[in-house]
């Protein structure tokens, strides 16, 4: 896998978020923000009334490449509030060598500041090759709720578990202190993919990663299950590794109720941990 360190981006967005107050209060905003094609920033909006500010990540030519090498670094500021998302699945297309595309990202959540970072699902095309990276730096009272989706491929046309291989590894760090690290590497070839080791009968994947800070986890837990049990047809699993660190598992075989199940537990963790209710934007 790349580290995150390396040189060669031919992708990059750099963006600091900062707070400023007003007569309706202290407001989040984009302080600082660089971007070079093909990833880009859209214009910031304010869907609450909180003071958060929503962003949308953008890659206009609708998927990673081969050798596709992406960075992505967001600095918020102490005591700011922001949601972060993408407009659309990213697709990995097909690669025509034996090259495989990059990404890393890195988020750095500032002293009472709390982050949604919401990206849609990963499409690995036939043949593709594909591995990401993603660090959260948080500090103690720091809040995050986040997630990361993989698709089996395109699943409508019959293009299941193609890709040649797929790896994300997601780590948080508390006080720059590696307190999780979940990595995930998918090689089709080598595993019998429908096994039940792997996804058995399942095409979606979504690993949902919070840090509640002092909430009571186990509450947490608890209300995630009993939120999704009216749902007999996913699988889905919870865990707390470490302490305020939730990592719950969900997988389907629909995407579209892969992200109904996503919304429920998005909306008792919003609650629960950043204790206000789910604003939902017009892609959901």
């Amino acid at each position: 896998m790349v580290r995150c360190d390396a040189e060669g981006y031919n992708g990059k967005i750099n963006m600091r978020i900062d707070k400023r107050s007003t007569a309706e209060g202290s407001v989040s905003y984009l302080a600082e923000q660089y971007y070079k094609l093909p990833l880009q920033i859209m214009t910031p909006f304010y869907p609450d009334s909180d003071g958060t500010v929503s962003v949308y990540l953008l890659n206009p030519s609708g998927g990673v490449m081969e050798y596709d090498n992406f960075r992505i670094d967001i600095y918020q500021e102490d005591e700011t509030k922001a949601q972060i998302l993408t407009p659309s699945a990213n697709k990995v297309y097909r690669r025509k060598s034996d090259g495989t595309a990059h990404q890393c990202m890195r988020f750095t959540v500032g002293s009472g500041a709390w982050l949604e970072y919401l990206p849609d699902e990963m499409i690995p095309f036939k043949d593709s090759a594909y591995s990401q990276e993603t660090d959260f730096y948080l500090q103690p009272d720091s809040r995050l709720i986040t997630w990361d989706i993989m698709a089996a491929g395109r699943v409508a046309n019959e293009e299941q578990f193609a890709f040649f291989n797929y790896t994300s590894q997601v780590r948080i760090f508390l006080k720059d202190e590696l307190v999780l690290c979940d990595r995930m590497k998918v090689l089709p070839e080598e595993r019998d993919m429908h096994s039940l080791l792997c996804m058995d009968s399942y095409f979606f994947l979504a690993t949902v990663y919070a840090y509640a800070g002092a909430e009571n986890t186990e509450e947490l837990v608890v209300r995630v299950r009993e939120a999704l049990q009216e749902d007999a047809e996913g699988a889905v699993g919870i865990s707390s590794p470490e302490d305020g660190v939730l990592v719950i598992k969900v997988m389907n075989r629909h995407m579209y109720k892969l992200h109904q199940e996503l919304r429920v537990i998005w909306s008792v963790l919003s609650s629960g941990i950043l204790h206000k209710e789910i604003t939902v934007t017009r892609k959901y």
